[in-house]
């Protein structure tokens, strides 16, 4: 959670004391559930709270002009009413004593005021009650990165070019702008060139109606996009039968090249498989007897299988150790006309053009040894900000490792599986300069630490466990770093 203590409401901008936090915390809510409060620059405090007292102080916001909120992504996002610009703290406190309000925010640079709500329900009629505007009419937007120089007209026109209608402004300060409107325009990061730099615009849905329209905007384009695609394969099986497919017409491509005859198998109808085998040839075969004769019997046995499986194709792959001028059997079944050497293709194909095929069928001539699927490029810039692209891969990791707390599995093997799956936010680095988002990379220490110890709410510094017991580079902050060292150092 974290704790602001007010300018507009007399606090000095400055570093206060975390005894002056506890003091007033003390009013609400027992010392013991408060621990770890960090002191941090613009009168603003950090702190960890026992779950079962986070609605008492998020219902204490306001007082002393001292405004909490909560920061764990576990807890459904407030509805905000806004409140009038000429009313006083005092008598929004007023309206803060009703039980159904969380207590009252303050939102941007000129300290606007609203108040708290967990249901829009409750919130329309409570605004209907005391006969004040209801927001939750209107969808609620924030952009991030908007030069405060360009003012709310310059924002304005930004937004209207964008196809949002009906904008309002709440407020705009240095750091973002929040605004209402009556739709969902182009949310898409936008960018904009100051001083030869690149700076980067991100929109975010903020409340319920908001959020919706995005689900609705994703949902819409989800589903066209499967219908302007029916001819691709959708569900698994249809996938396994494609590629099956292909890999026959491949290799009946190949055989007839090798002067062997082999009609193509029908997967269409039925279930068929493939076998793909994994071999690991004894290290040394090339030039000891013993060694060589024992990959030979293991070669002369998966021969042998694959001949009892009625034609099945299959795919052997592996460190075989030696070298198929040095194996008679290697020899044997390359003449029997069954077996292909596929080093034999790739050679061929390292010399033929590259003939670039969109329909994602297998052709003769586009037989390379990789094939590129998918990719993704970083800007030079070096103040754009996180991109789309990285902010989906910190996600992704960051929904592994909350999955990864229900899987009944022992500490070690758990750190072990967080280790393997970083990859998914870490991906590529050292290639490029990584821009981090430092907000959202604090809060995955503590979705960590809910996962290893197996509980929602905890009062111990997660610098012991990373330290102690866990692998230094889980720690998203040096781990971009390691992983980037460790990219350069492969290199």
């Amino acid at each position: 959670m974290t704790a602001h203590f007010s300018v507009k409401r007399g606090w000095p901008d400055d570093v206060h004391p975390a005894k002056l936090l506890t003091t007033h915390l003390g009013k609400f809510v027992s010392d013991v559930a408060i621990d770890q409060i960090q002191p941090r620059m613009n009168a603003l405090f950090a702190f960890l709270c026992h779950t079962d007292k986070i609605d008492t102080l998020l219902k204490a916001s306001g007082q002393d002009g001292i405004f909490i909120k909560s920061q764990s992504p576990d807890i459904q996002p407030l509805e905000l009413l806004w409140l009038p610009e000429d009313l006083p703290l005092e008598k929004a406190l007023v309206y803060a004593s009703d039980a159904r309000v969380m207590g009252v925010a303050e939102k941007g640079a000129t300290g606007k005021l609203a108040l708290r709500f967990r249901d829009v329900t409750v919130l329309s009629n409570f605004a209907k009650e005391k006969n004040f505007q209801d927001s939750s009419l209107w969808a609620r937007w924030r952009i991030t990165g908007f030069p405060v120089g360009a003012g709310i007209h310059g924002l304005h026109q930004l937004l209207l070019q964008n196809h949002w209608s009906d904008v309002e402004v709440l407020y705009l300060d240095d750091r973002q702008a929040v605004f209402h409107a009556a739709n969902r325009g182009d949310d898409k990061p936008l960018f904009y060139t100051a001083s030869g730099q690149k700076h980067q615009l991100r929109f975010k849905a903020l409340n319920s109606l908001a959020r919706g329209m995005s689900k609705d905007a994703r949902v819409a384009t989800s589903s066209a996009t499967k219908a302007t695609s029916v001819s691709t394969p959708t569900t698994r099986k249809d996938r396994q039968f494609s590629f099956l497919r292909e890999v026959d017409n491949a290799m009946v491509v190949e055989l007839e090249n090798a002067g062997t005859k082999r009609p193509p198998y029908d997967h269409t109808g039925g279930k068929r498989s493939i076998v793909f085998a994994a071999f690991d040839g004894h290290a040394g075969a090339g030039w000891e007897s013993d060694k060589k004769d024992a990959v030979n019997r293991m070669l002369r046995d998966l021969s042998s299988e694959m001949a009892g499986r009625g034609g099945m194709p299959i795919i052997v792959t592996g460190d075989f150790n030696i070298q198929v001028d040095e194996s008679t059997v290697i020899r044997e079944m390359l003449r029997s006309g069954g077996w292909v050497d596929a080093h034999a293709f790739a050679d061929a194909d390292m010399e033929a053009p590259l003939a670039m095929n969109t329909r994602r069928k297998l052709n003769p001539v586009y037989s390379l040894n990789f094939k590129i699927v998918g990719g993704s490029f970083k800007s030079q810039a070096s103040d754009v900000g996180p991109t789309q692209v990285e902010e989906e891969r910190l996600d992704k990791w960051k929904g592994t490792i909350t999955r990864l707390k229900h899987i009944p599995l022992h500490w070690q093997r758990k750190a072990k599986m967080l280790v393997a799956t970083q990859s998914q936010s870490v991906y590529a680095q050292g290639t490029h300069t990584f821009q981090a988002d430092e907000e959202e990379l604090k809060k995955v220490p503590s979705t960590i630490m809910r996962t290893m110890w197996q509980t929602d709410c905890y009062s111990m510094s997660p610098y012991i466990t990373f330290a102690l017991l866990l692998p230094a580079q889980l720690d998203p902050m040096f781990g971009r770093k390691y992983h980037g060292l460790r990219t350069l150092h492969d290199v």
